[in-house]
């Protein structure tokens, strides 16, 4: 091990040792002066203490990995949780100080990762995007008689595997999706985030296009050229910001056959972001001159979001770089959607906290009133990722095992193959 390499990986041993101990003070003070302007060390604890709260207690060090781009060092280091591995993602910039700091669930090496086979379906390794960083993927294939149809899952917001994994269980929504929908004669398309899977690349002036859109444009080619699929019937399936993004996607594939959006939104994510915190202040044990103070703070990020130009200097505001903000707004579902002469199918969990009834379902109903190419269905007691809740009303519950409730998945698969019928 090279000297450089040794330093980094020592000195990122150290930063998770300190968080461990509760020491978030010294993480900060390492912060460059940009990423110190975002976080403090009272929200990097209540980050770190919501990221183990379901966890029990850590066992040491499974791996670290060490990586140089872009003139700046990176270190993976993921902790042993028994059921589940926790990644801490270090960027260190040229002066030495931590420019990058993230936090993921990773699967367990303990976990089953290779291809899963059935009477009803088959699952292959595959590699998706750009050949310099292709990301690992799986095509699971149904093995009904003849061409099938083909989904492209799109991932919510975040660093997320291949599956969808969230929250401390391992539930994992892509997966459920893929082999729920496999059994009913649908093939389906998943891949790890670029971002999860290659945290060394991300820039400072990154865009939805560059995090998300390029990669599915990309699994939309594979799937073209796969044998047995049928090219005529190919969905995408958007799950929260991927459901927010599946009409751009449309927009640019206008030969695919339909998409479906499970907890989108046609809002901004500015106005997502403050009804969340709304709901996160008011339910604080403080003052409400303390509420209303942190509330102001939210809004005044709302306003600068709002205010961003394509001329506006690179800045960050929620921890989000204003090119990315940018970007969201050029994908504006609000402005597309209507215009899109395809099926579109709107799912949503009543139980979800996150993406509401009242402010975002109901939003695509307004906006596709009178569409008999676009359906919508709600479901009782399902959250934000179309699992029973436990009635937490936070991310908390996403940490109890569960599964994507089948009356789901059997409603996509119908709809699949009712399009597909009525486009033969």
């Amino acid at each position: 091990m090279n000297t450089e390499k040794s330093s980094f990986i020592e000195k990122s041993r150290q930063y998770v040792q300190a968080i461990l101990n509760g020491d978030f003070d010294s993480i900060v003070a390492n912060f460059n002066e940009e990423l110190a302007s975002q976080i403090n060390a009272s929200v990097l604890r209540q980050s770190w203490d919501s990221a183990i709260k379901a966890l029990p207690t850590c066992q040491g060090i499974l791996s670290e990995d060490y990586k140089k781009a872009q003139g700046m060092d990176f270190v993976s280091v993921v902790l042993d949780y028994s059921s589940s591995g926790l990644r801490i993602s270090f960027g260190f910039d040229h002066d030495g100080k931590i420019s990058r700091l993230g936090v993921s669930y990773v699967p367990h090496p303990s976990t089953p990762t290779e291809a899963k086979h059935s009477d009803k379906f088959s699952e292959t390794p595959i590699k998706i995007g750009d050949p310099q960083y292709p990301l690992d993927g799986k095509l699971t294939m149904s093995k009904a008689i003849g061409d099938v149809p083909v989904v492209i899952l799109v991932h919510g917001s975040g660093s997320h595997d291949m599956n969808e994994t969230i929250g401390s269980a391992g539930n994992a929504v892509f997966a459920d999706l893929a082999y729920g929908l496999a059994e009913r004669g649908i093939a389906s398309i998943r891949y790890n985030k670029r971002y999860y899977q290659y945290p060394e690349t991300v820039t400072q002036t990154i865009t939805v296009w560059e995090e998300v859109i390029n990669d599915v444009n990309a699994a939309i080619a594979l799937a073209r050229t796969t044998n047995g699929i049928n090219k005529n019937k190919l969905f995408i399936i958007g799950h929260s910001l991927g459901g927010v993004l599946a009409p751009e996607i449309a927009r640019e594939n206008p030969d695919i056959a339909g998409f479906i959006a499970l907890a989108g939104s046609a809002r901004k994510l500015e106005d997502i972001i403050l009804d969340q915190n709304k709901a996160v202040i008011k339910a604080m044990n403080t003052t409400d001159a303390e509420k209303q103070a942190i509330l102001d703070r939210v809004t005044d990020l709302v306003n600068q979001v709002k205010a961003l130009t394509p001329e506006s200097p690179h800045c960050a505001i929620f921890n989000i770089n204003s090119e990315y903000w940018l970007s969201l707004n050029e994908t504006n579902a609000y402005n597309i959607v209507a215009a899109l002469p395809l099926p579109m199918l709107f799912l949503h969990g009543d139980a979800d906290f996150q993406v509401t009834i009242k402010a975002d379902f109901a939003l695509w109903q307004k906006l596709l009133q009178g569409r008999k190419d676009a359906q919508f269905k709600l479901y009782p007691r399902l959250n934000h990722l179309f699992m029973k809740s436990n009635g937490k009303a936070d991310v908390t519950e996403y940490n109890t095992k569960a599964n994507v409730e089948e009356q789901v998945i059997a409603d996509i698969a119908e709809w699949i193959h009712l399009i597909g019928i009525s486009n033969q």
